[in-house]
C-alpha cells in the first residue's frame, strides 16, 4: 500500500514538474488554413477542459491573442512579429495556450481542440483540429488545417432598447450554448480578453434564438451549436455589422393562373433586419393589415448581402385594388415600411365606343 502511494507520489511529482516547465517557456502554436483566409474572415475558438455536462469549462477566441487589433479579427501576420519564424505573407491563427484561465497539464490532461469559422466569402466553411499540449518548444508549427462544408457562424445581436436584457441571435435550428466574458482585454478597443465561460444553454426550433441577462457592467457572448453531448460542432457567433438594410424592386402584379396577387421584393443588405410583414390596404392611405400569418425570416442574417423574397396573396376579390406594404422588423424593435405597390386584382376590359 505505501509502494503505490509513493508511486503515485512521484508520478504526480513528475506532472506538476512537467507542468511548470511548459508554463516558464515562452509557447506559441500556429498554422495556416486551406484556403488562406484574410484578416476578418474566420474567428476561431479553442477548449480543452469540459465539465460533467461535457460542455466546455473555458473557451478561448481569437480576442485573446489579438485583442490589440480589435474585436473578432482572428489572424496576426507571425513574419511580422517573429520574422525568422514565418517568410511568406500568409496570415496565422495563433494561439498562446498557456492563456487559458486553467491551462492544460502536459501529459496529463493536454488536448487542445481549435473550431474555425469562415466569415465574409469564406460563409459556411469550417476547420478543425485538435493538438497535444505536450511539449517544450517555444513554438509550435502546426502546418494547414483542411475545411469542411458547414452552416454558417450565427449573428448576435445587441439588445433592443424596448427589451434592454434580451440579446437575440441568427442560426440554424438547434441547440446552442451561451457563454460570456465579463473582463475587457485591456487594450482599449471594447474587446473581451478572449476567455468566455459558460452562461446559458437555449434550444431553437427556428433560425432565431435569445436569451437573457440581466447582469450589470461590461458583458462579452459568444453563441455556438453544440450536439447532444454539448461537444461544439459551429464557429462562434459574430456580432451584426452596424450598416443598414434597404429594399428594391418591389413589385406587385396580379396572376390569372394563381387568382393571386404576386409580391416580390429585393434586399441589398440584411445586416440590421429580422425578417419582414406584408401590410395591405383597399386605398392607399387606408388602415393598413398584416395578411401574412409568420414573419418572413431574413434569409442572411447580419450579412451584407442581399436575397429576393416572393410572397403570393391569395385572398383577394376579383376587380379589387389593393395597396401594399413590406414592413421591415429591425433588430432594435423598430419598423419601417416600404411602398405602397398597388394591384388589380383581374383583367380591365376595355369596349370600343360604338356610335
Amino acid at each position: 500500500m505505501k509502494k503505490k502511494i509513493l508511486v503515485f507520489i512521484v508520478m504526480l511529482c513528475l506532472s506538476l514538474f512537467a507542468y511548470n516547465k511548459v508554463q516558464a517557456g515562452f509557447i506559441i502554436d500556429y498554422g495556416e488554413l486551406s484556403g488562406l483566409p484574410g484578416s476578418g474572415e474566420a474567428n476561431w475558438m479553442a477548449w480543452w477542459l469540459t465539465d460533467g455536462d461535457g460542455r466546455p469549462a473555458e473557451i478561448l477566441t481569437e480576442d485573446n491573442t489579438n485583442s490589440g487589433d480589435g474585436e473578432d479579427i482572428g489572424y496576426s501576420e507571425l513574419s511580422v512579429i517573429f520574422p525568422t519564424l514565418d517568410s511568406d505573407t500568409n496570415l496565422e491563427w495563433i494561439i498562446q495556450v498557456e492563456n487559458f484561465a486553467t491551462p492544460p497539464i502536459p501529459g496529463v490532461l493536454d488536448d487542445v481542440n481549435m473550431l474555425f469559422g469562415g466569415l465574409g466569402s469564406f460563409s459556411e466553411t469550417l476547420w478543425q483540429t485538435t493538438f497535444d499540449w505536450t511539449n517544450t518548444e517555444a513554438f509550435t508549427d502546426h502546418g494547414i488545417v483542411a475545411s469542411e462544408e458547414a452552416f454558417a457562424c450565427p449573428i448576435i445581436y445587441d439588445p433592443a432598447l424596448v427589451e434592454p436584457n434580451t440579446y437575440k441571435f441568427y442560426g440554424q435550428p438547434g441547440t446552442y450554448l451561451i457563454y460570456r466574458s465579463q473582463n475587457a482585454s485591456g487594450a482599449g478597443n471594447g474587446a473581451s480578453n478572449g476567455r468566455y465561460f459558460y452562461f446559458d444553454t437555449v434550444t431553437t426550433t427556428s433560425t432565431i434564438g435569445s436569451f437573457v441577462d440581466e447582469s450589470t457592467g461590461s458583458n462579452w457572448y459568444i453563441v455556438f451549436q453544440v450536439d447532444e453531448t454539448n461537444t461544439p460542432i459551429g464557429c462562434h457567433s459574430e456580432p451584426a455589422d452596424p450598416t443598414g438594410v434597404s429594399i428594391t424592386d418591389f413589385s406587385a402584379q396580379y396572376s390569372a393562373e394563381k387568382t393571386a396577387i404576386e409580391l416580390a421584393w429585393q434586399t441589398a443588405s440584411e445586416v440590421d433586419v429580422l425578417g419582414f410583414n406584408v401590410l395591405r390596404s383597399t386605398s392607399e392611405v387606408g388602415a393598413q393589415v398584416q395578411i401574412n400569418e409568420e414573419q418572413v425570416d431574413v434569409a442572411h442574417p447580419g450579412q451584407m448581402d442581399g436575397s429576393r423574397y416572393t410572397f403570393d396573396d391569395n385572398s383577394v376579390s376579383i376587380g379589387q385594388t389593393y395597396y401594399y406594404w413590406i414592413e421591415l422588423i429591425k433588430t432594435d424593435s423598430s419598423r419601417e415600411s416600404v411602398g405602397p405597390e398597388a394591384a388589380f386584382a383581374g383583367f380591365r376590359l376595355f369596349l370600343p365606343f360604338v356610335n
